[in-house]
């Protein structure tokens, strides 16, 4: 699922919130535990999570609460990811981490490898994991979406040191705050397996 699709989009601004429960119901009666979740998906512009960069938006920050509360209720667990790669790299005009909409990165073939991007990145986590980390709706941490050489300008040979960073950051921080932290992975996009397989991986 994503925050903008037909099930949950009644969290936002708490339109419909009697439905997105009886769909989270009904995935808990039907065998679901765990669903993965996207923080902000942007094939809409009105799902960011932050906008301008650096400033949480409020009704995605409620409906974060609200979608944390009930995924208790159901007992339904959180596969969280901070960002939407696909539709940012599709809609990055319209995204605030665009250096032309008051953000700090000027392509998102840079997104892995920018230090101004990657403090944003960590101050994003830091929000989430300060706010939900506590929850036990939180089962782990896909900490990149689909990681690609095209965030990195179109090499692989960085993404163990970005994806190391982002795990030893949050599993730090995690553990200063609960004293425990969550599992972590990172998703790749497979094909790239068979694509690229001179480029060397994590």
């Amino acid at each position: 699922d994503a925050v903008s699709w037909p099930e949950l989009n009644g969290l936002f601004r708490r339109a419909d919130m009697a439905g997105v429960e009886d769909h989270l119901r009904w995935l808990k009666e039907n065998g679901v535990t765990c669903l993965r979740l996207m923080l902000e998906y942007a094939q809409v512009r009105h799902r960011y999570f932050e906008k301008p960069q650096g400033r949480f938006v409020p009704a995605m920050v409620q409906l974060w609460d609200d979608l944390f509360r009930l995924c208790e209720k159901q007992g339904l667990r959180i596969l969280l990811t901070p960002f939407d790669t696909f539709w940012h790299w599709r809609h990055w005009r319209h995204h605030p981490y665009n250096r032309n909409n008051g953000g700090v990165l000027d392509h998102p073939s840079r997104f892995l490898v920018c230090t101004d991007t990657r403090r944003a990145i960590k101050a994003r986590l830091e929000f989430v994991v300060r706010r939900w980390s506590g929850s036990g709706a939180l089962f782990a941490w896909d900490l990149w979406n689909e990681i690609h050489p095209e965030q990195a300008q179109g090499s692989a040979d960085g993404f163990g040191a970005f994806i190391h960073d982002l795990s030893d950051f949050v599993r730090r921080l995690e553990t200063s705050l609960y004293g425990r932290y969550h599992p972590q992975t990172v998703s790749l996009f497979g094909p790239e397996l068979r694509w690229r397989p001179h480029m060397p991986l994590p």
